[in-house]
């Protein structure tokens, strides 16, 4: 048990929102410039999946905040390589429908995953439930390998692509 407070709590969720802004804008560059995005998300996602484990090994406070920091990183990697590879799939005149399906499914994702989370906790402690939550993130890592098999990400060129869109939207608009 670490034992923390109020404070240490806020410095912990402050350390992770720091480091994830701090890194994933000059990320995001690389990640745009590379073709090798699934296997930045699956580095990510990996980083991520391992937190909860660390959680369980905690026994200060200062493994929380390393926890945090890591979760910081391995975030920084899968926020904007995800949705930069989501973008690329996205169907034209249906860019809005499809954002907000991503952004509604993992609402309700959340949502049921907050409630189950806090049902074992509750019923089981913290430890099974970091357990079970660390064993689920790695599944979820793991099932982006058949993606990477599957799914080559092709690079399209944004300055094109965008010249493409805002051309075919100025004449639809003449």
């Amino acid at each position: 048990m670490v034992g923390g407070t109020v404070l240490t709590a806020g410095i912990a969720g402050s350390l992770f929102m720091i480091v994830k802004s701090l890194v994933q804008l000059p990320l995001s560059r690389y990640v745009d410039r590379h073709n090798h995005k699934v296997q930045l998300l699956i580095v990510g996602t990996f980083v991520v999946s391992t937190i909860p484990f660390l959680y369980i090994m905690a026994s200060h406070i200062y493994v929380i905040y390393l926890a945090q920091v890591l979760y910081g990183l391995g975030s920084a990697l899968v926020y904007p390589t995800w949705p930069g590879m989501w973008s690329t799939h996205l169907d034209k005149h249906h860019e809005s429908f499809e954002w907000s399906l991503y952004a509604t499914s993992v609402g309700i994702g959340a949502a049921v995953a907050g409630t189950l989370g806090a049902v074992f906790a509750q019923l089981f402690g913290f430890v099974v439930t970091f357990l079970l939550v660390g064993a689920f993130a790695l599944c979820g890592c793991f099932i982006l390998f058949a993606l990477e098999k599957h799914e080559p990400v092709q690079k399209v060129p944004v300055k094109h692509y965008h010249r493409r869109r805002k051309a075919s939207h100025r004449i639809k608009d003449h």
